[in-house]
Formats: C-alpha cells, structure tokens, sequence
C-alpha cells in the first residue's frame, strides 16, 4: 500500500502518478483502506472524503462511490490548492491576523514598544510564519499582502505612527517578514545539507560540484520544474560561506539574526 500518515480522526493517503498502474495502484490502496476499516467497524464518511490532484484529473472511488474532488483541501492548517500557488491560504492567514489585530487594538488603548513586541511576537507574527516554509508567497501581490498587516500592527504604537514602515522596524527591533522567510529558509537548508531530516532532496535541489565556484561551494542549484523561491535562501553568500564553521542550528539562527 502507499503511505496514509493519519492525524485524530483523519486519515490522508498519496501516491505519485505516473502511469495508468499507478493510477489503478491508488485505487487498490484505497479499497484495501475501506476493508480495512470495515473489518474493525470503523466506517469512512465518504460524504465528507475528497480528493486534490496535482495535475491531471482522475476519479477514485470507496464502495462504489465516486470520492468528490476539490481544487483546495486544508492540511494541519494550510490551504493547499491544486496549482500550489497558495493564494487562498494567503488570504486565510491575512483575514485572521488582521481579526486577531483588531480585537488587540480594541483591548489596549496605548502601546509601549514592550508591550507591543510582547503581543505582536506571541498573538500576529506566528499566525503570519505557521510553516511557511511550505506556503510562503511566491507572488508579489501575496507577499504585500503579508507584509501590509506588520505595516499596520506597527503604527499601533503612538510615538511611531508618523514615521516610515523601515523606522518603525528599527525602532522596534523588528525584521520585516520577508527577511523572516529567507531567514527561515536559510535555517531550514542548512538542516538539509546537514541531514537533520530523513528526507531525499534530490528532488529539490543538488549542491555545486565544481570547486571552481566563486565565493564558496554551498551554491544550489534547482531542477526547473521547483518554483523559484523554494531554493532562494541558497542565495545569501554571507552565511553560506560560513557553513564550514557552523556547529548546530542555534549557532545558524544567531548569524541570521
């Protein structure tokens, strides 16, 4: 059988579809899942199963049912389209951090940067960053979109609401949430060049070979059909340089930070 990771209640099943087989393998996954689940009476809600296909369309079935398909699904919090472009989650995370600006707006009349920094960095920016790593913006649009609740939370504090976006950063000690996603990035290659996770990256992007690379040889370079931002933290040269002296992941976070 594929694999079918489950969490609470749920239950997800995957498989990468090549060729019919493939396509008829998935199938036979999913009726060896509902005997099994009708061997320990544990029975499926197909009004509620569904399925996402990245890229061409098929059609499964439980019991003779057809599975109803969707072009978006959530998973652990994060809406995953069929194109993963992510422009739905984009908008889901902004409409809740800014509800979640306005009912802190509401409660506290005046802000210190203390007191603004406690609850911004504890109630708005995890909302913001919950694994982005997997969703964050790859378009424009979407990464002002982001961008522009960090613009708006940081006029909250009264003694810095007439100076520009980048002087209220300083003043507060605060990156923008860009940097925070190549920051996280970074982080994150590093733990995969360093093998911290049982994961074949192979698939994502393969580390200079030559050592006539200019400046170090943590370069990486990204099959075509990975989008563009998936490989832009091995653009800093300043940190990659010093990976050769980097011990662990604390050491990484204060370099970046």
């Amino acid at each position: 059988m594929g694999d079918f990771p489950t969490f609470a209640d749920d239950v997800k099943m995957f498989r990468t579809i090549r060729t019919v087989d493939d396509f008829c393998q998935l199938q036979q996954d999913i009726n060896l899942l509902f005997a099994w689940s009708k061997k320990w009476q544990l029975k499926f809600n197909i009004s509620k199963c569904n399925w996402l296909h990245l890229g061409k369309l098929g059609e499964y079935v439980i019991d003779d049912t057809t599975i109803t398909s969707c072009d978006v699904v959530r998973d652990l919090g994060i809406m995953i389209d069929n194109q993963l472009k992510f422009h739905n989650h984009t908008t889901t995370v902004s409409k809740k951090a800014n509800r979640l600006l306005a009912v802190i707006h509401k409660t506290f009349q005046n802000f210190d940067h203390t007191t603004f920094i406690n609850l911004y960095k504890s109630y708005i920016r995890p909302v913001l960053e919950y694994a982005n790593i997997i969703w964050g913006p790859q378009y424009i649009l979407d990464q002002e979109q982001i961008e522009k609740i960090q613009r708006r939370a940081t006029k909250l504090v009264q003694d810095l609401q007439n100076c520009t976006y980048n002087d209220r950063l300083t003043a507060l000690n605060l990156p923008s949430l860009k940097y925070r996603r190549l920051r996280g990035d970074m982080i994150m290659y590093y733990q995969l060049l360093q093998s911290h996770f049982s994961l074949d990256t192979s698939d994502l992007f393969t580390t200079a070979t030559s050592s006539t690379t200019r400046g170090h040889n943590y370069k990486l370079f990204k099959p075509r059909h990975v989008t563009s931002r998936l490989v832009a933290g091995g653009g800093s040269g300043r940190i990659a340089a010093k990976v050769d002296i980097v011990t662990d992941t604390e050491m990484i976070k204060r370099m970046l930070d």
